[in-house]
C-alpha cells in the first residue's frame, strides 16, 4: 500500500517542476539555433543552466534582428523567463530589464593568415582590409587613407573575400569569425581580439524586472558554470 500511494506522489512532485523558458533566435549561429545538431553557445549555456537549477529547459524561438522589439514581445511579453546574450547596459530597455552577472565579453577581431603578425590596427597600414558596411571598424578606418578598405555586407562575406585573396585582413565580428574559422576554414586563420570604444561589449542574461528571484538563482549558479562557458568559447 505504501508503494502504491507513494508513486503518484513522486510523479506529482516531478510534474510540479516548471521548465526554465528561454528566448532565443532559431537561426543565429554561433549563438543559437533550433537545430539540435548545432545548437549554438547560448543554447548550450541554457542547457547547463537548466541542469544547475534542476529545471528542464523550453525555448520560445523568435528572430533577434528585430532588436528591442524582440525583447518586448518575448521576454517582457512573458513568453519566456530569461534571454541569454543581451547587452549588459543600463541604457538597454531602461529599468524594464534586469541582468545577471556578466556572461561573456565579445569583440571585433582582426582575422589574417597565421604568421602574418597582425596584432593591432596600426599593423594594417598598406593592407587590404575587409570591413562590414556601417560597422565600427568601417567608421574607425574611414580616415585612414593608408589602409585600403574592402567593404562587405556581413562577417561571412568578410571571411570569404579573405579566403579568396581579395583582402589581406578581415576586421569583423569576432564570435562569427572564430566560429567560421573553426567550422568552414579548417582553423587556418589567426584571430586577434581588439579593444576600444564600440569594439567590444559584454553580454549577460536578461530578465523582466519582476523576476529578481530567478535572476538571483541564476547568479548563484553562474560561478559553477564558468568551466563549461570557457570550454564552449
Amino acid at each position: 500500500v505504501i508503494l502504491t500511494l507513494s508513486a503518484p506522489v513522486l510523479r506529482a512532485g516531478a510534474d510540479d517542476i516548471q521548465p526554465l523558458r528561454l528566448c532565443a533566435d532559431p537561426t543565429n549561429l554561433p549563438f543559437s539555433s533550433d537545430d539540435a545538431s548545432k545548437p549554438g553557445f547560448y543554447v548550450e549555456v541554457g542547457k547547463a543552466l537548466g541542469q544547475a537549477l534542476g529545471r528542464p529547459v523550453a525555448y520560445d524561438w523568435y528572430k533577434s534582428y528585430f532588436g528591442k522589439r524582440t525583447v518586448r514581445v518575448t521576454l517582457l511579453g512573458r513568453q519566456c523567463d530569461a534571454m541569454i546574450g543581451l547587452p549588459l547596459s543600463e541604457d538597454f530597455m531602461g529599468p524594464a530589464v534586469i541582468f545577471s552577472k556578466p556572461l561573456l565579453t565579445q569583440t571585433y577581431a582582426l582575422v589574417s593568415a597565421k604568421g602574418s603578425k597582425i596584432a593591432s590596427i596600426d599593423d594594417l597600414k598598406g593592407k587590404r582590409v575587409a570591413v562590414q558596411y556601417e560597422s565600427t571598424p568601417q567608421n574607425l578606418l574611414a580616415q585612414r587613407d593608408e589602409i585600403d578598405k574592402v567593404t562587405v555586407l556581413s562577417p561571412e562575406e568578410g571571411m570569404k573575400v579573405l579566403d579568396q585573396g581579395k583582402a589581406d585582413v578581415a576586421f569583423i565580428w569576432g564570435p562569427v569569425a572564430g566560429w567560421l574559422n573553426k567550422t568552414e576554414y579548417n582553423d587556418r586563420y589567426a584571430i586577434q581580439s581588439t579593444d576600444g570604444p564600440g569594439l567590444s561589449w559584454t553580454s549577460a542574461i536578461g530578465f523582466a524586472k519582476t523576476s529578481k528571484e530567478l535572476r538571483d538563482q541564476v547568479d548563484a549558479a553562474l560561478p559553477g558554470l564558468q568551466a563549461t562557458i570557457s570550454e564552449l568559447t
